[in-house]
């Protein structure tokens, strides 16, 4: 349970930090109109949120081969807390 709600905490602070990030790189860009800057930050910031909230949660809790990568993970840096 307590997994659950982190993930969906760094999900969100990762979200807004993705939101900052295209609004600063956005600005150096030079667009003949504000529409077209709209336009493209819009279509970024979704492709980015999408991939964020959607795409990462289901490769990283994919079964592959039988291999759960969130528990090997997990594995990885509780039996080993230096490789952080």
């Amino acid at each position: 349970m307590l997994m659950t709600v982190a993930t969906g905490f760094c999900i969100v602070v990762v979200n807004a930090v993705i939101k900052q990030i295209f609004i600063t790189l956005t600005k150096f860009q030079r667009f003949k109109s504000l529409t077209i800057q709209s336009k493209t930050m819009q279509m970024n910031y979704f492709l980015a949120l999408f991939i964020n909230t959607a795409l990462v949660p289901i490769i990283a809790n994919a079964n592959v081969f039988g291999l759960q990568f969130t528990e090997k993970l997990v594995e990885m840096f509780v039996s080993n807390p230096s490789a952080m």
